[in-house]
C-alpha cells in the first residue's frame, strides 16, 4: 500500500513523466479501504503513524493522458489466512496481464515467496523489485539464486 501511495504522490507531482520514457498520467480512483490499524501494533512514532494490515486488496486506477488508456494496479498483500485476501489474490491473478513482485530485503524472503502459493495464473513474465536494496551488504551486483 505504501508503494501505491508513493505512486499517487509521484503522479500528482508530475515526477513520472520526467523519467525516461515516462508519460503524463492522471489518477482516476484510489481505494485504500483494505487497510486496518493493528490494535497492538508497535509502529507508533512522533508522526502518529500506526502499524496497519491489509485485510482486502487495495486498488489504484490511473490513465495515460495522451492515449486515455486506463490501468489498474492491485496490491493484494496482507493476511493470507483471511479468506477474502486469499480470494483477492486468486481473482487478481486471473485478470492480471503483468505481475510486479516487490520483495523487501529486510524481511524473511521465504515468507514473502509463500504469497505466490495462492497465485493460480501467471503471465509469461514477472517483474521483480527489491525494496530497501540499499540495506544489502556486500557485493550488490552478485547474482541472486532463486529456487522454485
Amino acid at each position: 500500500t505504501s508503494l501505491l501511495r508513493l505512486f499517487v504522490r509521484y503522479v500528482n507531482k508530475g515526477d513520472v513523466e520526467k523519467v525516461e520514457g515516462g508519460k503524463e498520467l492522471q489518477i482516476v480512483k484510489t481505494d485504500f479501504s483494505g487497510e486496518a490499524t493493528v490494535p497492538s501494533g508497535d509502529k507508533e512514532d512522533k508522526r502518529n503513524e500506526k502499524e496497519t494490515k491489509t485485510i482486502h486488496p487495495n486498488r489504484l486506477v490511473f490513465r495515460e493522458v495522451d492515449t486515455k488508456k486506463a490501468h489498474t494496479i492491485f496490491a493484494p498483500g496482507g493476511d493470507r489466512q483471511r479468506a477474502v485476501v486469499k480470494m483477492g489474490i486468486i481473482t487478481i491473478s486471473r485478470i492480471a496481464t503483468q505481475i510486479i513482485a516487490v520483495f523487501s530485503v529486510d524481511r524473511d524472503l521465504d515468507q514473502q515467496f509463500e504469497f505466490f502459493n495462492d497465485v493460480r495464473f501467471f503471465p509469461d513474465s514477472i517483474y521483480v523489485c527489491l525494496n530497501k536494496f540499499d540495506l544489502i551488504e556486500g557485493d550488490k551486483t552478485a547474482k541472486i539464486e532463486i529456487r522454485l
